[in-house]
């Protein structure tokens, strides 16, 4: 755990490499989650953190343990596009500029 935020990787980073890739937001009352999928739909990296009633805080944890991740791999996450979902994700589409907020059922 760094800062707060449970990080899961899930394949291998190497250094110096950019990965071209989809980043996830799930935004809820308690918990906030994200994970960044490549271009072959493998999820690359799962993030955990609690909202504690601030979620652009919640947010800005998991953006800042990507970036942590980047520096400590030695390489770059490109990320093509974003989506948000759960109670906060109209709120967080806004603010993060994300390219789509949908529904659970649809996520």
């Amino acid at each position: 755990m760094t800062h707060g935020v449970e990080i899961d990787v899930y394949e291998p980073l190497s250094p110096g490499e950019e990965i071209h890739c989809h980043l996830g937001i799930d935004i809820g009352s308690t918990s906030t989650k994200a994970t960044l999928v490549n271009r072959e739909k493998a999820v690359l990296v799962g993030l955990y953190t609690r909202t504690g009633g601030q979620p652009i805080a919640a947010v800005q944890k998991l953006t800042k343990a990507i970036a942590g991740l980047e520096q400590r791999f030695s390489m770059h996450f490109r990320i093509l596009a974003a989506g948000t979902t759960g109670s906060g994700r109209k709120f967080i589409q806004k603010v993060s500029r994300a390219d789509y907020a949908v529904d659970e059922i649809t996520a």
